[in-house]
């Protein structure tokens, strides 16, 4: 069976995948781009009257579609994680950094870089306890 669903019998399953499937979501939501302007003023309330930005949001959009799919198989499937992580991360603070960098920015991509922190930094969590062992640190909370 390709996919199965999640073992969620204890926590240090159930927390990477559901950060991971939060994690895909906000790659998905950008998808709606790729069906054209009218979507992609509702996504950034930016208007895109070029129609070379167009085909460069609009592909975007095709490329976060890709990227939230592989987080989301990720979710399911343990071996994925690890990368899964890394892309998920170095896509979301790259946006940010760029965001933060570039002056004059609109404000309606404020938004899109506050979320990709909190979820980055969501993310950076899950994936530190995920390598260190989410067995360890449930065990040291039960004891404390």
């Amino acid at each position: 069976m390709l996919l199965s669903a999640p073992n969620f019998k204890d926590m240090g399953k159930l927390i990477p995948s559901l950060a991971l499937m939060v994690t895909a979501l906000i790659h998905l939501i950008p998808v709606m781009g790729a069906f054209g302007r009218t979507q992609l003023l509702r996504l950034y309330e930016i208007p895109v009257d070029d129609p070379n930005w167009v085909i460069l949001l609009r592909h975007r959009a095709v490329l976060f579609f890709i990227l939230g799919g592989f987080l989301l198989l990720a979710a399911y499937k343990e071996e994925l994680r690890f990368p899964a992580y890394v892309f998920g991360l170095i896509s979301m603070l790259s946006f940010s950094l760029i965001y933060y960098l570039e002056k004059g920015a609109h404000t309606g991509l404020f938004r899109v870089s506050t979320i990709d922190l909190i979820v980055s930094a969501a993310l950076l969590i899950v994936a530190v306890l995920d390598g260190f062992g989410f067995k360890v640190f449930i065990e040291f909370m039960r004891r404390n």
